[in-house]
């Protein structure tokens, strides 16, 4: 699946392979205020809530943007998954799961139209968020990831995401591969 993505999304060029992405740098500057993504708690002095009756309405809410490109040959979507959390004794609270990136990748079946029964999903850590930011232009990485690990099928499905620099150096291609 080929999509390029810049900040003004050029339509695709020549020589793109399927399953694949390429991301392209730009020398502008990216700007985020904490306060456009979540509403920040207010402090009270009123009791907590018995644990039973916690509920989403008496949990901070918090807004966690998705991104999706659609393009001649693929689409994208990149959405984040925020950590989950237990809590202690203590009353502090554990990381009980990891957050996490979510690719979906699916293949275009006609002018915008898309295939999302035949998509393909690759999960990033925040540790391989943190390797694809720091890439610098020439440089590239590989993730692998057995979606069954730890279960009876381990190893019998194999998924591989490459980051490779653009030949003029502008950006990187993805290339999500399933064996």
């Amino acid at each position: 699946m080929a999509l390029p993505i810049s900040h003004s999304l050029p339509s695709l060029t020549h020589g793109f392979v399927p399953k694949t992405l390429a991301l392209k740098r730009n020398t502008s500057f990216i700007v985020s205020r904490r306060s456009d993504y979540y509403e920040p708690q207010k402090v009270t002095s009123r009791p907590p809530p018995p644990e039973d009756s916690l509920s989403a309405a008496s949990q901070p809410s918090r807004v966690y943007v998705g991104y999706s490109i659609y393009k001649g040959k693929a689409a994208l979507t990149i959405e984040p998954r925020p950590p989950e959390f237990s809590p202690l004794d203590s009353g502090a609270f554990k990381v009980s799961k990891e957050g996490f990136a979510l690719m979906q990748f699916a293949p275009a079946v006609g002018t915008r139209q898309y295939d999302w029964s035949r998509k393909q999903v690759f999960s990033l850590s925040v540790t391989e968020i943190g390797t694809l930011m720091s890439l610098g232009a020439k440089d590239s990485c590989e993730f692998f990831h057995d979606p069954f690990k730890g279960r009876s099928d381990e190893g019998k499905v194999r998924k591989l995401l490459k980051a490779e620099p653009l030949p003029d150096g502008t950006g990187h291609f993805f290339n999500l591969s399933k064996s």
